[in-house]
């Protein structure tokens, strides 16, 4: 896909995001390095991921503010979360900000 962008001309000004869908089996709601579960979720067990988890885990990894789409872009407090889950990352949620992994350096 990146080659063919590259090909058309388009990368510059494309973003590609990528999701996915656990299939609603069971899956564990335990973690040992997330850290969204150090916080404290209302309904959620001490100790075991949130709604959102991955989102909640993102902002902190890119020190990067959270917003809640499905709750009209408000900023995702300390010990919140999503209200259903899905995450805008950046200082602006109309306006979500483009990461890119560090690149290697030759050395």
């Amino acid at each position: 896909m990146r080659k063919a962008l590259d090909d058309l001309g388009l990368a510059a000004s494309t973003n590609i995001m990528i999701s996915s869908d656990h299939g609603f089996s069971t899956i564990s709601k335990e973690s040992k390095t997330s850290p969204s579960t150090k916080g404290t979720y209302e309904d959620t067990p001490s100790g075991q991921l949130p709604m959102g988890f991955l989102a909640i885990d993102l902002a902190k990894a890119l020190d990067l503010p959270l917003f809640d789409p499905n709750n009209k872009n408000m900023r995702v407090a300390e010990n919140m979360r999503p209200k259903a889950g899905n995450g805008v990352l950046g200082n602006d949620p109309a306006k979500p900000d483009v990461w890119s992994p560090p690149m290697a350096v030759p050395t």
